[in-house]
């Protein structure tokens, strides 16, 4: 009995070791050598820097490998396939409990193709976080950190890395950390970093983009809620409100409810009211985000239907001296799975999903329609904006399929396939952009 006991307890702990998207939130201060001789990945993991044990380090490296497909890309119709690699190596070191560095260096490479390289995919050499904590409560849960850094809130609807593309959201700035019981507070202050292709040429201040805020997260066996402020600072602004650049600082002011209902429902929803000034002009605008799904258990198998909705906020007017147009910053775009191209902001964007489990395999399916919230705005994209002229506000639906298979716990792959049947209105904008197709095939290796 005490052997089949203790087969339980070491099976949960190997479990429990699992990479995150994240490396700097994973935890290896409980595993001894008999836990980390088992597995040759846990064996660069909690080791000793000295005889004392004082000083223990973890390192590891992610490699992800990735064909993508993309298809109408512009009006001549473009269509490439090319591939993006991404290494990325990281040092995890801890001086007693209450000091820590950590460290992550990576590299994106792109395959030439006919599309011209986004600057997101491609760089020699960069430092995607480098910073110092010091923990200064009892339960060494609280801390204060410095240095380059990934922000990750929420489900990401602000703000969450940006994983689709080789390189990632990082920030340079302050971040406070303290969680006591149920309830987590996050207050920071950052500047952007923009990304440029050479080696280690990433400017520490970015072009003075700035992202502050406080979050609050508290969970409960009746309600999960998150309360927050952010502010956001940009001197080279862009909106079709104006033809022009300009400053923007942006407030925003939201709450975030989710957790179960009816017993059978799991819900997640999320309100955002922003305000501030872009130029002459002050900022009113909003979103409302609600997803609700249910899981239904068949044997081995797992289903799970959902139901989602978004609206952000467009811009009413031309003339007036409001902007009423929803900036999501720097949004989880894997969340709201919207046709590429197009960011949640002047969007009206209903879903019906469909994700199925088994073992190992996730298989997930959905249907989107678009609108946009106004006529008188257009729509936002990584890109750059789509100028539609126009008094129709319908924009085409979307199909697509994804499955993801975890070959062993830090193995996966991934298949994606996204088709998007643009309106007459998209497919007449000035340029013609507006994918019609996308095909990701992913490897994703964690150490």
């Amino acid at each position: 009995m005490l052997l089949l006991q203790s087969g339980c307890l070491y099976a949960q702990d190997i479990t429990a070791y699992k990479p995150r998207l994240l490396r700097f939130d994973e935890d290896y201060s409980r595993i001894g050598d008999s836990i980390r001789n088992t597995k040759i990945w846990l064996r660069t993991k909690n080791r000793s820097f000295d005889g004392s044990g004082s000083i223990k380090a973890s390192y590891g490296f992610d490699y992800r490998e990735m064909y993508e497909l993309i298809k109408g890309y512009d009006a001549r119709g473009v269509s490439d396939g090319y591939w993006l690699t991404r290494l990325m190596a990281h040092g995890d070191i801890h001086f007693g409990k209450r000091f820590r560095t950590f460290a992550q260096i990576g590299r994106g490479i792109v395959a030439e193709g006919e599309l011209p390289i986004r600057p997101v995919d491609k760089d020699e050499l960069f430092l995607l976080n480098g910073f110092a904590d010091y923990r200064f409560d009892k339960e060494y849960k609280s801390y204060i950190r410095f240095g380059r850094q990934e922000l990750f809130f929420g489900m990401g609807r602000l703000i969450a890395p940006r994983e689709g593309p080789n390189i990632r959201n990082t920030y340079n700035g302050l971040r406070v950390h303290k969680a006591k019981k149920a309830i987590i507070v996050d207050g920071f202050f950052t500047y952007i970093v923009n990304n440029k292709p050479g080696i280690f040429d990433n400017n520490a201040l970015g072009n003075n983009q700035r992202l502050w805020g406080l979050y609050t997260a508290k969970k409960s066996k009746i309600i999960n809620t998150d309360v927050y402020y952010i502010g956001f600072y940009n001197p080279t602004a862009t909106y079709t409100k104006q033809a022009t650049r300009s400053k923007e600082e942006r407030h925003s002011v939201g709450a975030r409810f989710y957790g179960k209902a009816l017993s059978a429902f799991n819900y997640d929803a999320e309100l955002v009211y922003q305000f501030g000034t872009f130029g002459t002009h002050s900022i009113v605008a909003f979103l409302g985000d609600a997803k609700v799904y249910s899981e239904l258990v068949f044997g081995n198998s797992v289903f799970k239907p959902s139901l989602k909705f978004t609206y952000a906020s467009g811009n009413r007017s031309a003339t007036d001296n409001k902007l009423t147009t929803y900036n999501p910053l720097f949004p989880n775009l894997l969340y709201y799975q919207t046709a590429i191209g197009i960011f949640p902001s002047n969007l009206i964007n209903p879903q019906l999903g469909l994700e199925w489990k088994y073992k190992k395999l996730t298989n997930a399916a959905g249907a989107d329609v678009y609108w946009r919230a106004s006529n008188k705005d257009g729509l936002y994209a990584p890109f750059g904006t789509l100028n539609l002229n126009g008094k129709e506000t319908y924009l085409g639906y979307q199909f697509f399929i994804k499955t993801d298979y975890e070959a062993i716990q830090n193995l996966g792959f991934t298949f994606l396939l996204s088709r998007y049947y643009k309106s007459s209105l998209v497919q007449a904008n000035a340029d013609g952009r507006g994918i019609d197709l996308l095909l990701n095939i992913l490897l994703n290796y964690k150490l």
